[in-house]
């Protein structure tokens, strides 16, 4: 590993979610698994988990069967109706979007 990727790998993993966490450090979900949250009315999810799971679901869209795609779109419709979540549109050292690694 040369000392660009190492940068680079150290520049990617603080990127961060300010509108989730407020807080300037790497964004580690910690929360319910899937298992246990589909037992929940969405209602009842966090928003940490509501995000999570809308970016994990997002980036597999393409191998969700017809439930997974029926509890994204209940995840997706969840989020709309809390509102605006807030943040910013991303700048130089941080990113629009969550940062999963």
């Amino acid at each position: 590993m040369n000392r660009f990727s190492r940068v680079h790998t150290r520049q990617r993993l603080l990127l961060v979610t300010r509108f989730v966490t407020g807080k300037e450090e790497p964004y580690v979900y910690v929360g319910r698994e899937l298992s246990e949250l589909t037992m929940t009315r969405l209602s009842q999810w966090e928003l940490n988990e509501l995000l999570y799971f809308h970016h994990a679901m997002s980036e597999l869209a393409a191998y969700l069967n017809t439930e997974g795609v029926s509890l994204h779109s209940k995840i997706i419709h969840e989020l709309e109706s809390r509102g605006p979540i807030g943040g910013d549109m991303g700048g130089w050292d941080h990113a629009s979007a969550p940062v999963y690694d």
